[in-house]
């Protein structure tokens, strides 16, 4: 009868001690009301409590190898070690379930987790999508109200945040790159360039703008042509740049390579050299006219000499031609650091007596 105890629950077994007479006292466990309704079949009919499969057919199957045999276990053990087979596997049967119930709450965390990224990331696609289209329909306004008002004052132009602004003594050069640079970058069609020009200049840039003949008036390289030449942007110009660049505290030495390199290729792209053997040439000419004296450099150039060894021809024929075949005509400049020649002793004795006339007076 014990294996037919265990299937029952504790408030069935004490209903069943109850029906019997038995003193069922309150707080005993299962295996107490077993035990204790086991006992009292044993007082009554002591082999009610062997089990076999005709008086318990609801035998679990992994129970039958308790029947009663020569030196099994009493009643007792063996209802004990039923009881702690149905314990463990309940116990396994929930660490299993547990286990299962992490695993799917750890998936459920990943997916969230996944779901939580790829919303940020369409967030931040969208956002940058639409700052893009409000700044290209900003650009497409302020070209709109600079093409109908173009002669308006400076303080009522049209307002574009993106660009940067030209005010008089800045240099035009560097105002034209930047504007480029930024123009690129917000992918403004180079037809639109002068649509946005008017709002940006003021002063004698405005002076270049508004002196453009009527045809060219949509022209960003004739504007450029014209700026060049209001400002005398040609090779001279950037060769002194090139050799005028000095590293400033607030630059990195990369940025002063960067605006070295920037106006030796300006320089080169003014002069119109075509390939490396042009630009070795313009900067050996550039050196020899920086060793010459500024006279002969400027009739050097009137000559307009092809190759190096033509302007040295033309230096040496107009020193011959200036100072004569029998002196020394001087090519370059000397650096004079204060070397005189010493003066004649006739000279020193005179010196000498008119500084003692001034300390007797």
């Amino acid at each position: 009868m014990a294996d037919v105890y265990v299937q029952k629950t504790v408030p069935e077994l004490k209903e069943r001690g109850k029906e019997r007479g038995l003193h069922v006292k309150k707080g005993l466990k299962k295996e107490e009301l077993i035990k204790l309704l086991c006992d009292s079949d044993s007082a009554t009919e002591p082999s009610s409590c062997t089990p076999t499969p005709e008086s318990s057919p609801e035998l679990h199957p992994h129970t039958r190898s308790l029947e009663p045999s020569e030196g099994s276990p009493p009643v007792e053990g063996r209802w004990r070690y039923q009881i702690q087979l149905e314990a463990e596997g309940q116990g396994s049967k929930r660490k299993y379930e547990l286990e299962l119930k992490r695993l799917e709450q750890e998936a459920q965390h990943q997916h969230e987790e996944l779901e939580l990224k790829r919303m940020e990331h369409e967030a931040r696609e969208a956002r940058l999508k639409r700052e893009h289209e409000l700044a290209v329909i900003q650009m497409q306004a302020n070209a709109n109200t600079a093409g109908a008002q173009p002669a308006q004052d400076a303080s009522s132009r049209l307002n574009t945040p993106i660009f940067s602004r030209y005010k008089d003594g800045d240099d035009p050069e560097v105002f034209l790159s930047i504007f480029k640079n930024q123009a690129c970058r917000w992918k403004l069609p180079k037809e639109e360039f002068m649509r946005h020009m008017v709002a940006l200049v003021e002063g004698d840039m405005s002076v270049v703008l508004n002196s453009l003949p009527s045809e060219s008036a949509d022209n960003y390289d004739a504007f450029k042509n014209a700026v060049s030449s209001r400002f005398k942007l040609g090779p001279d110009y950037f060769q002194k740049k090139f050799r005028n660049i000095r590293p400033q505290p607030e630059q990195t030495m990369a940025d002063f390579v960067a605006l070295v390199w920037d106006a030796l290729l300006k320089r080169a792209d003014r002069a119109k050299a075509g390939n490396l053997e042009k630009v070795l040439y313009l900067m050996v000419l550039d050196q020899f006219y920086h060793c010459c004296l500024r006279e002969i450099k400027t009739l050097v150039k009137d000559g307009a000499p092809k190759t190096i060894q033509e302007a040295a021809e033309i230096v040496d024929q107009l020193l011959l031609n200036r100072e004569g075949p029998d002196k020394k005509p001087l090519y370059f400049r000397k650096e004079q650091k204060g070397s005189k020649e010493a003066p004649k002793r006739g000279e020193e004795r005179a010196r000498s007596r008119r500084g003692k006339k001034a300390t007797s007076c």
